[in-house]
């Protein structure tokens, strides 16, 4: 019937159809929600591991650089004696 007055039967179609749509919509956005909380926990949890890796990482090189400064300490040691024993092996076959 074109031109003429919905009847409230139509009304109450219409809004019914509008009203299922919404529950759709509520249910997806529910879900995106949902979604949403578990990303943001998945982050809190990548950002923590990550923190740990770093600090682990972290005190590894702090213990190859103290292990670094050690061995340069140990190679000025050697090479001195081995300065020290140069010098003392060529006094001694200059003496000859």
């Amino acid at each position: 019937m074109i031109g003429a007055q919905p009847i409230l039967q139509d009304v109450a179609s219409a809004l019914g159809i509008i009203s299922g749509r919404l529950t759709g919509v509520e249910q997806k956005l529910q879900c995106l929600e949902n979604m949403d909380q578990r990303i943001k926990t998945m982050e809190k949890e990548l950002w923590l591991a990550l923190d740990d890796n770093v600090k682990k990482v972290d005190e590894r090189v702090s213990r190859l650089e103290h292990i670094l400064e050690g061995a340069g300490v140990v190679a000025v040691q050697v090479t001195s004696r081995i300065d020290d024993l140069e010098r003392d092996s060529f006094a001694t076959i200059s003496c000859r």
